[in-house]
């Protein structure tokens, strides 16, 4: 006797993901009598049906057999399926980098961008720059379809370290690859030129050279600068040799030396040198250098010769004014009458050094000499032009009377000019070769002596102090010595402006935009006269600008060695960086060193702006409102939230309003549940942590009229058996959108039955149907705009209204399980 057995699964194929082009190999077995044939599926389609065929083969995959395996078992007992296998047939991302090579300036922005595509698509990527993987600069994955992917690598501002091979890699679910390098190079300044040397000096020129830079910066040079400053720090407008411009020098990147000619001898200059390319300049080389002596370019200046006693003359000078070196002078001295019995000057030499005055002695009584001096180089022996012939006979004196006609002719802060003129001619006893000029101020025990020349008339007192009262007076000398003093002259310095600024000590807070300022008061010695008063800058960093204000010194408050000023009607929520000046008549201090305060949050002075009102989805019932945040000059703080209002326009009745309160940065807003065909008036106000501000002024919204209800689904007519579960359902649109009521022959249903509705839909359950559940039902929908009634459903329900089953009905299925 033989026994049906319905097929078993013993073993299902196992999914997983395969290479495209790789073979694959699918399994599965089961028992069962007689044995099973076997079907093999893909995605629910018959692919093979080979009698026991359990192994499934592909040589090579391909992308459309990705999808789901499955086994079928049948034999005459049934058939049975085993578990789905589902298999991912995926290939290697293809990577390929938009360029190869790419040249930036230093400082740009390097932007790379690699394109990958595979099956699945990339899904991520990464950057690498010489084999170190990248993770502080920007990237960005952009999938352009299923298979296809862009990648982007940012470097927002490129630095030296930024050159080098970058490599795209990128990944998929089951594989990644890389792409070909892309060679970055940073274009830069070159680097300092090398080994300035200066050579061929000569007294008017010398030639400059230099090594070329180590490092060009990636980019040809452009050209070499060369600059010439001399003794005082003056940059010389001269060209040199090879220069391709006329007021300066700029040679070819060919050219590594000039020569600067036209230069002055003995004098000592500064070059600097640098190279420049595309992307900007060198660092500056410096050498500096002086030229080479020659002869004296002019004679010496202000000889003159003068009987000191009975048998001797002191002869004095000053150098060239053009020395052009080291240099020493030779004095010649003649016994004649004129200058034409003047003939040997060999004979005549009488010094030879490097001083500007010399005596002769042992000289004649009441004899006529005359004089000349040759300056010349010492270490080239180069004479220089001869001075003109002077003499000298008599014996001279010092004055007995002072230089006459002293007056001060004009007065400054620091400077006193004064003017006179040598004592009368019978008062010198002699040529006047000095003047002293004595001033003191006993108030601050200030003063100095200044000698003049001979020839000076007048001079300038300098580095006075301000404010101040000078006595002046002035003494004239022979080579013999000085005379008397004039009368003193007073005089006062005019005001100046302060030396020092204040010092500002502390800055108080008074309330939320008020703050006092103390500053230590300025010592007496540096004010430089009178203070009027004070200038006060208060930088406001937050919203950058400054406000000047200048008061005067009645308009602040003395306590002990300082003053302080109220500085009101500050901006709130601010930081102010505060400094000062003091003033006089003459202008003001420098500024003091700065400090900060921070003023107070206070309520917003003014309420949100572009405050809008737009019908939403539901025009009837709701409105979507906008706004944007006060100005930020309005905002007096941080605004953290934000208060609306709104009501009901109804003439001549007070309308209660509701508010609602949102918190954050949120600058929009739907309000639902609104009354259709109503006229809404709505107001907003910001607020920060002190409060809320102002009102925007209401604006206006006018919600449209009700949608009556619009059946769109009716219950179903139906006729089951007694003790089947009946559902019916309805929908209906509408705005507001409708409430649902049951009717059961016209008649609302009784609590009995499972009812559940929201609004817009209706659902009615009837449990274990009986043949008194029969008869006609339908929805009611009903809104603001009117009321609809649905189709009616005729529910008909046929049989025994007893829901046990009988031992016949149970019994079939008994049997077939047994024989299972």
């Amino acid at each position: 006797m033989f026994y049906l057995a319905k097929p078993r699964v013993l073993t299902s194929p196992v999914g997983g993901s395969k290479l495209q082009g790789t073979a694959l190999s699918l399994s599965c077995s089961s028992s069962g009598y007689p044995q099973p044939n076997i079907t093999w599926t893909f995605n629910n389609t018959i692919i093979d049906s080979v009698y026991n065929h359990e192994t499934l083969a592909i040589g090579r995959t391909e992308l459309n057999q990705t999808g789901s395996y499955q086994c079928i078992f049948e034999n005459a007992a049934g058939s049975t399926a085993s578990s789905i296998a589902n298999l991912v047939v995926y290939t290697i991302p293809i990577v390929r980098a938009a360029t190869t090579v790419l040249d930036i300036p230093i400082g740009n922005a390097i932007i790379l961008t690699c394109n990958g595509s595979s099956v699945p698509g990339p899904s991520s990527a990464l950057w690498s720059r010489n084999g170190t993987l990248l993770s502080n600069h920007t990237t960005t994955l952009m999938r352009i379809n299923a298979s296809l992917t862009t990648s982007t690598l940012i470097i927002n501002s490129s630095q030296h370290e930024d050159a080098g091979d970058y490599v795209c890699t990128m990944k998929n679910t089951f594989s990644s690859n890389s792409s070909q390098s892309i060679h970055v190079t940073i274009l830069e300044s070159p680097w300092s030129v090398q080994n300035v040397q200066v050579s061929q000096i000569k007294p008017r020129s010398f030639m400059i050279s230099w090594n070329r830079p180590i490092f060009i910066g990636n980019t040809a040079l452009t050209n070499y600068s060369v600059s010439i400053k001399n003794a005082k720090n003056d940059i010389l407008a001269i060209s040199c040799s090879s220069s391709i411009i006329s007021q300066g020098c700029v040679v070819t990147p060919n050219v590594t030396s000039t020569i600067y000619s036209g230069l002055a001898p003995y004098s000592h200059y500064h070059v600097e040198v640098w190279a420049s390319n595309i992307i900007g300049n060198s660092g500056k080389e410096s050498i500096s250098t002086s030229t080479d002596e020659t002869n004296p370019g002019d004679t010496v200046r202000n000889l003159y010769a003068l009987g000191y006693n009975s048998t001797s003359i002191r002869i004095r000078w000053d150098p060239p004014s053009l020395p052009n070196g080291i240099i020493s002078y030779r004095l010649y001295q003649w016994k004649a009458n004129n200058t034409q019995e003047i003939t040997n000057t060999t004979l005549a030499l009488l010094y030879d050094g490097n001083q500007t005055s010399y005596d002769s002695k042992r000289l004649g009584k009441d004899q006529t000499y005359f004089y000349q001096v040759v300056p010349y180089n010492i270490k080239y022996n180069l004479d220089g032009p001869s001075s003109e012939l002077i003499n000298a006979t008599t014996h001279e004196d010092i004055p007995s009377a002072p230089p006459s006609n002293v007056a001060i002719v004009s007065i400054l802060a620091r400077t006193i000019s004064v003017n006179w003129q040598p004592p009368p001619i019978s008062d010198r006893h002699g040529v006047i070769i000095n003047y002293n000029v004595t001033y003191y101020s006993s108030q601050w025990m200030h003063g100095s002596t200044l000698t003049t020349d001979g020839q000076t008339t007048k001079i300038l007192l300098d580095s006075l102090i301000p404010h101040t009262m000078y006595n002046i007076s002035v003494s004239a000398a022979t080579v013999i010595g000085f005379g008397p003093y004039s009368s003193d002259l007073v005089a006062k310095t005019l005001q100046a402006a302060p030396d020092v600024s204040p010092l500002l000590t502390r800055l108080t807070l008074i309330n939320n935009n008020t703050v006092r300022i103390n500053w230590q008061i300025i010592s007496e010695r540096q004010r430089n006269g009178i203070i009027l008063g004070y200038q006060v800058i208060l930088n406001n960093t937050r919203f950058r600008f400054t406000d000047n204000r200048t008061f005067y010194v009645n308009q602040t408050i003395t306590n002990g060695n300082e003053r302080y000023y109220i500085a009101n009607k500050l901006k709130y929520y601010s930081t102010y960086e505060i400094s000062l000046y003091a003033f006089t008549v003459a202008g003001k201090s420098p500024k003091s060193l700065k400090k900060s305060v921070e003023t107070l949050e206070a309520v917003p002075s003014g309420g949100p702006i572009n405050f809008l009102a737009t019908s939403g989805n539901l025009a009837a019932t709701s409105v979507i409102i906008s706004w944007d945040p006060p100005l930020l000059a309005h905002q007096n703080g941080v605004i953290t939230r934000y208060k609306i209002i709104y009501w009901v326009q109804r003439a001549n009745i007070a309308a209660n309003s509701s508010t609602v309160l949102v918190f954050g940065n949120v600058t929009s807003l739907t309000m639902y549940n609104l009354i259709p065909s109503s006229n809404y008036s709505m107001q907003i106000a910001a607020g920060n942590s002190v409060g809320f501000g102002t009102y925007h002024k209401s604006i206006f919204h006018l919600t449209s009229p009700a949608v009556p209800p619009n059946i769109t689904q009716s219950p179903q007519s139906i006729t089951v058996r007694a003790g089947t579960d009946i559902i019916l359902e309805c929908r209906a649109t509408g705005e507001p959108v409708p409430s649902v009521e049951w009717l059961y022959n016209g008649q609302l249903v009784a609590p009995v039955y499972v009812i559940t509705a929201t609004p817009g839909y209706g659902r009615l359950l009837i449990k274990s149907s009986s043949t008194g559940d029969s008869g006609a039902y339908q929805c009611r929908f009903t809104n603001m705009g009117g009321t609809a009634l649905s189709n009616l459903s005729d529910v008909l329900v046929n049989g025994n209204t007893n829901r046990s089953l009988s031992y016949f009905n149970i019994l079939p299925f008994f049997i077939l399980w047994y024989c299972y």
